[in-house]
């Protein structure tokens, strides 16, 4: 069916709601929402960004296991996609067309520059190796997160054969930040979708996200992100921006703060703002078509458990059948919001 309006969804019958309560395991239970059947599995490339450190190169131990996983997980093709190192002066100094940070002169200031430059130079490398391929690309950063591995297998291998047979999207984030769940007013079930089942999926129109750390591009997707003057000269604009925070914003000693405080310092907000925003104003003005998977497929291993970017198997209101089964899924998932991480 086509999308459908949060107004059309909210009439599931109580008894429905209070049936799903009183099931301790549906999945086991006769009658109850079960695995789907798997379409063919998800074949589309995936690039994993993979930024080395001193001990673990792209080509050994940590690199190789993480594609292990990968494809344990069901994706056969995925490879490693060496990061680009901000953090190096001389590859810095190329991307920014011969500038420097030296004008951070705190050492945090210009470690959180270094690395937010370096995501997007990352991020650009894994479009413009993709982009005259023709085929969607799924990107993910070193710090993914999978909680249930059998079923990301199958709500992967379904939104594959859901996309397949659509032309209308540029991206889907398999996983996001910053997006309120009540601003989601469409949705689309792409597999399982009942109130309490771990295969349900569904897709939602993208409001205003964040974060990037599971990006999947159609081919129109990455020509767009490749040709946009914007995306391709954030890096500089970025730099611009840095010139003089901190003599403007008077910043503390050059030493970390407590999480809570660091938020509300200016200098920190204004380096601390990525490509992604870039990306939420694409999203925002429809530049990038995008849709997002609820419940999440993919997080990052820093924010699970976090209270703020935690959403674990949360789903927005509308992309439940009805305001009952939202209810009812939503109180599960909160019960198992900080589960163990498997990958």
């Amino acid at each position: 069916p086509a999308f459908l309006p949060l107004a059309g969804v909210r009439q599931a019958p109580a008894a429905l709601a209070a049936s799903a309560r009183s099931r301790k395991d549906p999945e086991g239970e006769a009658g109850a929402p079960r695995k789907p059947p798997l379409p063919p599995p998800f074949s589309w490339p995936v690039a994993l960004i993979w930024l080395p450190s001193a001990k673990t190169s792209a080509r050994t131990r940590g690199g190789i296991d993480a594609i292990g996983r990968l494809r344990q997980l069901g994706v056969p093709r995925a490879q490693l996609l060496p990061a680009v190192n901000g953090a190096d002066p001389a590859e810095l100094r190329a991307l920014l067309g011969g500038r420097d940070l030296e004008h951070l002169r705190c050492r945090i200031h210009a470690k959180l520059a270094a690395k937010r430059i370096g995501v997007w130079a990352s991020h650009m490398r894994a479009v413009d190796g993709a982009v005259a391929s023709g085929e969607p690309l799924l990107v993910l950063e070193q710090d993914f997160a999978v909680r249930d591995p059998e079923a990301f297998r199958s709500q992967l291998s379904w939104l594959a054969a859901n996309l397949t047979a659509r032309s209308d999207w540029d991206m889907v984030m398999l996983g996001n930040c910053l997006e309120k769940l009540s601003r989601i007013s469409r949705c689309r079930c792409v597999a399982a979708c009942a109130p309490l089942s771990r295969y349900s999926l569904w897709l939602g129109d993208a409001k205003k996200p964040g974060c990037t750390h599971a990006l999947l591009f159609s081919a129109r997707g990455l020509r767009k992100m490749a040709e946009s003057a914007p995306m391709r000269e954030w890096g500089v604009l970025y730099w611009n921006m840095t010139l003089g925070v901190e003599e403007r914003t008077r910043h503390p000693p050059c030493e970390w703060l407590s999480q809570l405080r660091l938020k509300k310092q200016e200098w920190f907000r204004i380096l601390n703002a990525g490509h992604d925003q870039l990306l939420r104003h694409m999203i925002a003005t429809q530049e990038l078509v995008t849709f997002e998977a609820w419940p999440q497929l993919v997080e990052q291993r820093a924010h699970v458990g976090h209270r703020s970017y935690d959403y674990g198997s949360l789903i927005p209101e509308a992309c439940a059948l009805g305001a009952a089964y939202a209810a009812v899924a939503n109180e599960r998932a909160l019960r198992t919001r900080y589960s163990r991480v498997i990958l």
